[in-house]
């Protein structure tokens, strides 16, 4: 009798871009069913990313009897599957895993390119790197997104091109994608973008809500006032808490101090450190990720097996597989589109900011001229490279007419 082997889906990952999904000014949600499978069916996440398991991932990945794949629309996970006798359509794992097993996966850019045509800083914010994960822990997530909700608009705060914030922080309806480097409210719609929820735009992107600290081996801490730390704590990818050790660098009498926390025996993963006051109440909470690897990459994914959130967990309560899919969406940039030439001038650029599209083109893109007239149906720019003045990002096109 031949032994038969199943699979099933332990985990997806879908990772879209609206840069190759998009066409000219039509959003992909926009589109027909039809539309959407052919832009899918020439989309392909592995022309801009690299996504590999850790060693440790690997192990658990082996030692789970799982396969893994880098496909054009993200990674997925499969896993040995049983089938339940009992309740049909119902399978189990093949191997039980731990609640708190951990998939942990390195993101690394293969397009250096990659910034210019995603809404994201055109510069890597320095000690910092994007973390995707299926736990809230103390952030909010919405099923299937693995990116946590934008952050909800601050007044007073700077924005910058492309910075996306929310209506609100809980349940978000609306996401607001800053034009220029402003401080003006959402309503300005000289300085905002809007996309609502209802029209069938998605609101959870990658933002910079999404990054978190790197530490390589030691962390210096200082107290916001003197004497205030007294002993700490720290968990490591979610597990149970350990206490932790620090050394109190030398300080003036009455002054805050400097702690410093080494972390060079310690394995990779995701920290939150808690700080006690003398009185033993919670003084601090710090998040961060410990990294020994030579180079910080464009971001980490960490899918546990059970999450603080119910929709995020990989089996349920009776360890039957959810097979969920989750979901990472990254928004195509816009940009001013700046025309160069022997007829036009500095002043030949866009009234808006267009979007930066692979496929598809914006139709009857209109400038002024040198001699202050109109000329339209002008060609679209490459995403090639990017300009700014540090309040509008540009894209640059020469004409040699």
């Amino acid at each position: 009798m031949a032994i038969r082997i199943e699979y099933d889906t332990l985990f997806e990952i879908r990772i879209l871009h609206h840069y190759f999904l998009n066409s000219g000014g039509t959003h992909f949600e926009k589109m027909t069913d039809a539309k959407k499978a052919e832009s899918m069916l020439r989309y392909d996440s592995r022309e801009f990313f690299e996504i590999t398991p850790t060693p440790d991932c690997r192990r658990l990945l082996t030692s789970a009897k799982c396969i893994f794949k880098h496909t054009s629309v993200g990674l997925i996970a499969g896993i040995r599957s049983v089938a339940d006798e009992l309740q049909p359509g119902k399978r189990t794992a093949s191997v039980q895993f731990d609640d708190s097993d951990t998939f942990t996966f390195i993101v690394e850019l293969r397009d250096q390119g990659f910034r210019n045509y995603t809404a994201l800083p055109l510069n890597p914010e320095s000690g910092k790197m994007f973390l995707f994960r299926n736990m809230e822990n103390g952030n909010k997530l919405e099923f299937p997104a693995l990116t946590v909700n934008p952050a909800e608009y601050k007044n007073g705060l700077t924005y910058y091109p492309g910075d996306m914030v929310a209506d609100q922080a809980t349940n978000p309806q609306k996401l607001f994608i800053a034009k220029v480097k402003t401080q003006q409210d959402t309503t300005h719609a000289s300085d905002w973008t809007t996309e609502e929820k209802s029209d069938n735009y998605p609101v959870h992107y990658v933002t910079a809500a999404d990054q978190v600290r790197v530490v390589r081996e030691i962390l210096n801490y200082t107290e916001k006032s003197a004497g205030e730390a007294a002993r700490a704590e720290m968990s490591l990818n979610g597990g149970i808490p350990f206490p932790v050790n620090f050394t109190a660098l030398p300080a003036d009498p009455g002054n805050p101090r400097t702690l410093q926390f080494d972390y060079r025996k310690l394995p990779e993963g995701l920290c939150t450190l808690n700080i006690f006051k003398p009185d033993d109440t919670l003084s601090e909470k710090l998040e961060f990720y410990l990294l020994h690897r030579p180079a910080i990459p464009f971001g980490i994914i960490l899918i546990r097996v059970k999450s603080d959130h119910t929709d995020y967990h990989l089996t349920d309560q009776n360890h039957f597989l959810r097979s969920p899919v989750f979901m990472l969406r990254f928004r195509n940039r816009a940009t001013y589109w700046r025309y160069s030439g022997k007829n036009y001038n500095q002043q030949s650029v866009t009234a808006e900011p267009l979007p930066l599209t692979r496929y598809g083109i914006i139709q009857d893109v209109k400038v002024k001229n040198i001699d202050n007239e109109e000329v339209d149906d002008l060609p679209n720019p490459s995403a090639g490279m990017i300009k700014t003045d540090e309040s509008r990002y540009y894209s640059e096109i020469h004409i040699n007419y």
